[in-house]
């Protein structure tokens, strides 16, 4: 017997029904996953070399500046933020498709980048880190 019985209509109308259920099941079951095991959510990055420094591209879109924190240790680079979702509301969700949660992403730069001359432009979404490279220099030897 099959589970949806009555006109086309009335089927159509229950497996309306038996989607919706699935689709808040399974967002229950994502959000849980994503807060609860302090999984990371991945960012899109782009990473390029210029002639005068290297250059990261981050799309953190929907986040403002005051969400988003770079540290620079060594030679690593890191980027975190906390995508928070909405404010709860009485709406009936069909698909949710964006991602909230805590994101980390951590990159390895050439030991030619100054670390003293990095820095950041943000805008509509996508934060660019400069790491200007370090100036060539020769050492002098001294014969004792």
């Amino acid at each position: 017997m099959s589970p949806c019985t009555g006109n086309k209509a009335q089927i159509a109308e229950q497996y309306h029904r038996l989607f919706k259920k699935v689709y808040a099941l399974l967002y229950t079951l994502d959000q849980h996953y994503y807060n609860d095991n302090n999984t990371s959510l991945t960012v899109t990055t782009d990473i390029f070399e210029t002639d005068q420094a290297m250059v990261l591209e981050f799309e953190l879109p929907g986040l403002c500046i005051d969400d988003i924190s770079i540290t620079l240790q060594g030679s690593l680079l890191t980027l975190e933020a906390d995508k928070k979702p909405p404010p709860a509301q009485k709406q009936q969700y069909f698909c949710i498709e964006r991602r909230f949660g805590k994101i980390r992403q951590t990159v390895r730069l050439p030991d030619q980048i100054d670390s003293t001359l990095v820095y950041t432009e943000y805008k509509r979404g996508l934060l660019r880190v400069i790491c200007p490279k370090g100036q060539k220099r020769s050492i002098l030897i001294k014969e004792q």
